[in-house]
């Protein structure tokens, strides 16, 4: 199992843990913090460096990691449903108000739909 360093507090002052990449939904930047997010179902923890930097060793490891939209990076493997109308990703079949989402830009939801067309759409 191949993991990742974060932290469960944005200032790191609990410590740090290791974290299971496959358990990762997406990543999201933070400027006001200057921070990646990551973001897995149920928890958010907190790392430094950037977007690309983290996608581009993510994807360069064997993972599944699309860089969406200017401060998201998505696991594509995650991904259970895709909102149409809204250009989002969710991560659970049944979708409720408080469902991890991950936005995207149109033409990457329109790049990810065609590529990954067996997932299905969340109307």
């Amino acid at each position: 199992m191949v993991c990742i360093t974060v932290s469960r507090d944005a200032d790191a002052t609990t410590g740090i843990i290791s974290l299971p990449i496959q358990d990762i939904a997406f990543l999201e930047y933070a400027r006001k913090i200057d921070r990646v997010i990551v973001h897995t179902i149920d928890e958010m923890y907190y790392m430094t460096g950037t977007l690309k930097y983290w996608q581009s060793a993510l994807d360069n490891s064997g993972f599944n990691f699309v860089m969406v939209d200017r401060t998201n990076v998505v696991n594509m493997d995650k991904i259970v449903l895709l909102d149409e109308v809204h250009h989002v990703a969710y991560f659970e079949k049944d979708v409720t108000n408080t469902s991890k989402r991950c936005t995207f830009t149109n033409i990457n939801f329109e790049k990810v739909q065609r590529k990954y067309s067996s997932v299905p759409a969340y109307n």
